[in-house]
C-alpha cells in the first residue's frame, strides 16, 4: 500500500466553499483505484484543511488522486508539499566578551527611539500581532506569556489550539515575540509595543518548515480575521527561498502564496516579513525571500549595532523589496532567559522590531479615530525612517532605519492633514500626503 502525502490545491475561483471542495476531493477518492493508506473518505474530508477565501485546500492524497484533481475543471493548480529551510540566525561575531558586555541589553530598542513613543502613552495597547514562527515559550517566560492571548500549532502535522502544542522549543519565535511585546518589569528589557497582544502561530519547531504548515498558518489568521477575532499585524518571521519554488517557467506555490498575502491585506492585516540573510548571492533576482518578495508586504532588512547596513541582509539590485531596516545584529537573548552574552543575527529580528513599531502607529491612529489601511501604516513607517549613509531610498536599505519617535510625529501630521483637508486616498495617495508632511516638518534627515 502506498502512503498518502500532503498536497496544496488552488481553485480557479478565489472564493470556494468547503462543501464544493469536499465534493471534488471525495469524487476523486471514489474514482481512484489507489486509496493509499487513507482509511476512508470520511476521514479524508474531515482532515482536509480548507480556506474559502482565497480558495485553497491542504489535503492528503495518493498519486492517482492528485493526477485526477489536476485535470478537474475547477482546479487551477495542485502541488505536492515540500520542506524548506528557514533563514538561520546565528550567534553574532560582534567582538570579544568585553565588547559584548559594553553594549546595553536594550541598545536595539534605544536605536529605534521606542521610548519617545512610550512617552506619548503609546505601548501597543489594543493592537494584536500574530507571531508566525516557532511558537512562544509561555512556560518559562511568564512575563511575556501575559501578552499571549491565544495560538495554534501545525508543527507536528496536526492542528492544535492547546497552549502546550504551541510552546516554543526552538527559541527564535520567543525572542521575536519578546522584541515585540515584553511588558516592562524591573531589570529587564522591554518590547517595542509592550502592551500589544500576541497570537502564537507555530508552524515549525526546527530549522525546516513544510510549505503546507505555512499555508495553514496563514489560512488560520485569515479565518480569525473573518471570524471577528481582530489581528492587525501578521509578523512572518520566515523566509522561503524563492529559487526553491521557481524553476524556469514553473512556479510551484507562488500563486498560492500571493493569494494568501492578498487575503491578509484585504482583512486590513499588515504583513511584515524579513528579507532574508542571503546578501545578494543570486545577483539581481531571487535573493529576497518570500513573503517579503511580494507586493504589499513590508519587507525588512537588518542593520548592525552601529546603524550600518548588515552585509548579509538580502537585497536585489534595482528592486524595492527592502522597504525599511531595523536592528538585526547582536540581538541579546535577554527575553528568553538564555545567557545574554550570546547575541544573535538575523533579519527575522528586524522584522520583530518593525512589527512592534507598526503596533504603536496603529494604536495612535485608532486613538484619533482615524480610519487607516495597511498602506497607510507602511507609508508612515517608511517615510519616517532615517536615511543610511546619505544614499536615500535604495535597494539594500529601503527607506532607512526604523524610527518610532518620528513615525508618531508623521502620523500626527497625517491625521491633522486628513482632518483639515478631507483628503481622499483615491484622489491623493497616502504616501504623497506623508511625503508632503515630511517636507513641512523637522525630519532628522532634513
Amino acid at each position: 500500500m502506498s502512503k498518502a502525502r500532503n498536497f496544496i490545491i488552488t481553485y480557479k475561483k478565489t472564493e470556494f466553499d468547503l462543501n464544493d471542495a469536499s465534493e471534488i476531493v471525495a469524487s476523486c477518492y471514489d474514482r481512484s483505484a489507489d486509496k493509499a493508506d487513507i482509511v476512508d473518505k470520511e476521514s479524508l474530508i474531515r482532515d482536509m484543511h480548507h480556506c474559502k477565501e482565497p480558495g485553497l485546500s491542504v489535503v492528503q492524497l495518493s498519486d492517482e488522486m492528485s493526477t485526477l484533481l489536476k485535470n478537474h475543471s475547477f482546479i487551477a493548480n495542485i502541488i505536492e508539499d515540500f520542506e524548506f529551510s528557514l533563514p538561520q540566525p546565528d550567534y553574532s561575531p560582534i567582538g570579544p566578551p568585553e565588547k559584548v558586555d559594553s553594549l546595553p541589553w536594550d541598545w536595539n530598542i534605544r536605536m529605534i527611539n521606542a521610548s519617545k513613543a512610550w512617552e506619548k502613552n503609546l505601548t501597543g495597547n489594543g493592537v494584536t500581532i500574530a507571531v508566525v514562527y516557532t511558537g512562544i515559550d509561555i512556560r518559562n517566560q511568564p512575563t511575556l506569556a501575559s501578552r499571549v492571548i491565544g495560538g495554534i500549532s501545525y508543527a507536528d502535522g496536526k492542528e492544535s489550539t492547546d497552549p502546550h502544542s504551541w510552546q516554543d522549543t526552538y527559541g527564535h519565535g520567543t525572542l521575536c515575540a519578546g522584541i515585540m511585546a515584553t511588558p516592562k518589569i524591573e531589570n529587564s528589557a522591554v518590547g517595542v509595543a509592550q502592551n500589544a497582544s500576541l497570537y502564537s502561530v507555530k508552524i515549525t519547531d526546527s530549522k525546516t518548515i513544510k510549505m503546507s504548515n505555512l499555508v495553514k498558518g496563514m489560512q488560520w489568521i485569515i479565518g480569525e480575521c473573518k471570524g471577528g477575532n481582530r489581528i492587525d499585524i501578521a509578523s512572518m518571521s520566515v523566509g522561503l527561498d524563492l529559487s526553491r519554488i521557481i524553476t524556469g517557467d514553473t512556479e510551484n506555490g507562488l500563486t498560492e502564496l500571493e493569494r494568501l498575502v492578498q487575503s491578509l491585506l484585504e482583512q486590513n492585516c499588515l504583513v511584515v516579513a524579513p528579507v532574508g540573510n542571503n546578501g545578494n548571492k543570486r545577483g539581481e533576482t531571487l535573493s529576497v525571500t518570500y513573503p517579503a518578495h511580494m507586493e504589499g508586504v513590508l519587507g525588512v532588512g537588518a542593520v548592525d549595532t552601529t546603524g550600518k547596513w548588515w552585509s548579509s541582509s538580502s537585497w536585489e539590485k534595482g528592486k524595492d523589496w527592502v522597504n525599511i531596516t531595523a536592528p538585526g545584529v547582536g540581538i541579546f537573548e535577554n527575553w528568553t532567559g538564555v545567557d545574554p552574552a550570546l547575541p544573535h543575527d538575523g533579519s527575522c529580528f528586524s522584522c520583530a522590531h518593525t512589527s512592534g513599531a507598526a503596533a504603536l502607529v496603529i494604536e495612535y491612529l485608532e486613538k484619533q479615530n482615524q480610519p487607516y489601511t495597511t498602506e497607510m501604516v507602511a507609508a508612515i513607517l517608511e517615510e519616517s525612517a532615517l536615511d543610511i549613509d546619505g544614499l536615500g531610498r535604495d535597494s539594500r536599505t529601503g527607506a532607512g532605519i526604523l524610527n518610532c519617535d518620528f513615525s508618531i510625529s508623521v502620523a500626527e501630521s497625517l491625521v491633522e492633514s486628513l482632518n483639515v483637508e478631507h483628503m481622499l486616498y483615491k484622489k491623493k495617495s497616502v504616501r504623497d500626503i506623508v511625503e508632503q508632511k515630511i517636507g513641512q516638518s523637522s525630519h532628522p534627515d532634513n
